[in-house]
């Protein structure tokens, strides 16, 4: 598979998903997980987007340590995509309207969490690496993001 396919297949899979579980570091260097709803924006090759409050725990982890990794499945764990990668919390407002256009409808629990519309920034992972596993097909396929293929 090709960064492209790759990509492709990563779209697909959040879609159906809706949801993937993002891992960092915290500020004692432990592991910390959460669901998330990720997405991608149509003409940012090579990058993922979510939001989230800037007064969330993760923000302040992520300016220490940006080093993150995603995982999205589908239901019955027949596909997996695993991605390595680098997260910016941004605060950008022209990037906000298009992540938002891009994956808002998936947002329902994150406004129950955070009922200020105005305390959003937008978490940007620079994918490095990703890999596809699928146990029924018996593939497992990985691949290094090169940044000019992406752009």
């Amino acid at each position: 598979m090709d960064s492209k396919q790759m990509m492709n297949t990563l779209d697909r899979l959040l879609e159906e998903a809706k949801v993937a579980i993002l891992a960092n570091i915290d500020e004692s260097g432990n592991p910390s997980m959460r669901w998330m709803s990720p997405g991608l924006v149509r003409g940012q090759e090579g990058l993922l987007y979510a939001v989230t409050s800037p007064k969330f725990k993760k923000t302040s982890q992520l300016e220490k340590n940006p080093s993150v990794q995603w995982m999205v499945q589908t239901r019955d764990l027949s596909e997996i995509v695993s991605i390595r990668g680098t997260m910016q919390v941004l605060d950008n407002p022209s990037l906000r309207s298009m992540v938002m256009e891009a994956i808002g409808t998936k947002l329902a629990t994150f406004w129950k969490i955070n009922e200020n519309d105005t305390d959003v920034v937008i978490l940007e992972t620079v994918i490095d690496e990703m890999e596809y596993f699928s146990a029924s097909k018996g593939i497992r396929e990985s691949i290094t993001i090169n940044r000019e293929d992406s752009e």
